[in-house]
């Protein structure tokens, strides 16, 4: 495989994750919590896996604490809150 697609897997791998476990979190509302920080931890692993990026290799221990656990912790507010601003 020329050395070029490698990054675009990679980028591609990480979008993969960021989507499904958004979704995840948004699927089961009531266990966000818990989702955020596993799901988290999995990114994290992913990027381990993959490799630092040779660009941004910040990228992962930036964003995934900021998505998912930011996502997750919508979490400060109590669920009555979050389904009011949901049927808004």
């Amino acid at each position: 495989m020329p050395a070029r697609r490698r990054p675009q897997r990679r980028r591609l791998a990480h979008y993969v994750f960021l989507l499904g476990s958004t979704a995840a979190i948004r699927r089961y509302p009531d266990r966000r919590r818990p989702l955020g920080v596993a799901l988290t931890i999995g990114g994290l692993l992913l990027d381990g896996a993959l490799g630092p990026s040779v660009r941004a290799p910040w990228f992962a221990w930036a964003y995934y604490p900021k998505l998912l656990l930011g996502h997750a912790a919508a979490s400060w507010w109590p669920d009555e809150v979050l389904r009011a601003a949901g049927q808004q």
